[in-house]
């Protein structure tokens, strides 16, 4: 007999992972209390399929493969263990010294799907970090058998009789290329922690909104941010006139939202003070050269600097009209002693 090796790209997903532990403890991992890392589920070998070295695994061969009672033995204690490497054994000392990162469960034998349970070891933690970095490994079945003659394309044929299946590793060189076991269930730690963050930006750009009396847009709707409190916020939407509260995780999925009308609103203000500076700066101007403060922003509004509207000709500037009245007199005589009086030259 010999050692069959042949390997799977294993693109895993996650059903179960410490970086999403759930608060709740109805996960495995989160029961677990930290020896398991992570549940990979996914491809783990390809019935019917020759492999890269040219081996034909025959479906009826997985299926005597599940029968055999070494194979169910382990499946039964959770012993099918399994390392980074295909070489080594694993012995009681490996087991022992935590030399192996995972065991393999739940095997379908027609599919080849099955999971891979990661465990909190050494070579537990390294696999866990390859695979949660989204680097691709490849699972290999390392089994004993012979050969029972070649198909017609000339690939080995697998004894089915003599096959006996060790163990699954994972390893970087390919047999296969179909398996890409994947998670499929994640704790909830990290989710939560970014459930978290998220309402602490929903509270502080609320609250941003609320100081500025800024008008937060969304769904279509406005809204004034009236108090926030005991991690609530009550709001008024603008448009029906009716008030309600909220939590402040009703608003993670529109941060982004309100802060977009956080925005527009300050900028509104921006330009808004811009106008008003601008039109003292008129004004001052106007009163400064004797102008009409109207024509001085319409030669400003179409371009023109201060400089180029004081070296404008009289005739096509518009001036102030200043009215003077004198006090009034009755006059003495009619000999334009009043004229006089007006103009500062009384005779």
């Amino acid at each position: 007999m010999q050692i069959a090796e042949d390997y799977i790209p294993f693109k895993c997903e996650f059903i179960d992972d410490i970086s999403r532990v759930d608060e709740s403890a109805q996960s495995e991992v989160a029961k677990s209390g930290g020896t398991i890392l992570a549940i990979v589920k996914g491809q783990h070998f390809c019935p019917g399929k020759v492999s890269r070295n040219h081996r034909l695994y025959t479906p009826e061969l997985w299926e005597e493969a599940g029968k055999d009672e070494d194979v169910q033995r382990k499946l039964t204690n959770g012993q099918m263990f399994g390392r980074i490497g295909h070489e080594a054994e694993i012995t009681d000392e490996d087991i022992a010294d935590g030399k192996f990162s995972h065991i393999t469960r739940n095997i379908d034998w027609k599919t080849g799907i099955a999971e891979s349970v990661i465990y909190n070891t050494d070579m537990g933690k390294t696999l866990y970090t390859i695979l949660r970095a989204g680097t691709t490994m490849f699972v290999s079945s390392r089994a004993d058998g012979d050969y029972e003659g070649k198909d017609e394309d000339g690939n080995d044929i697998l004894d089915p009789k003599t096959y006996k299946l060790e163990r699954f590793d994972f390893v970087q060189d390919p047999g296969f290329l179909d398996a890409k076991p994947k998670m499929i269930s994640e704790s909830k730690q990290n989710e939560k922690v970014e459930e978290a963050v998220k309402e602490r930006v929903a509270e502080s750009l609320l609250s941003l909104a609320k100081e500025l009396g800024a008008p937060v847009e969304l769904d279509g709707s406005t809204y004034i941010v009236e108090s926030l409190e005991n991690n609530t916020v009550e709001m008024t939407d603008c448009d029906k006139g009716t008030g309600d509260t909220y939590k402040f995780e009703d608003f993670t999925e529109v941060n982004e939202d309100i802060k977009q009308s956080i925005v527009k609103f300050v900028e509104g203000l921006q330009e808004e003070v811009k106008q008003s500076a601008d039109t003292i700066r008129d004004l001052k101007f106007a009163n400064k050269n004797g102008l009409n403060e109207a024509y001085v922003t319409e030669r400003r509004r179409a371009g023109a600097t201060y400089e180029a509207i004081e070296r404008e000709q009289p005739e096509t500037q518009t001036f102030k009209v200043l009215e003077a009245k004198a006090p009034a007199r009755e006059a003495e005589d009619n000999d334009g002693s009043l004229i006089g009086y007006i103009l500062g030259s009384k005779r």
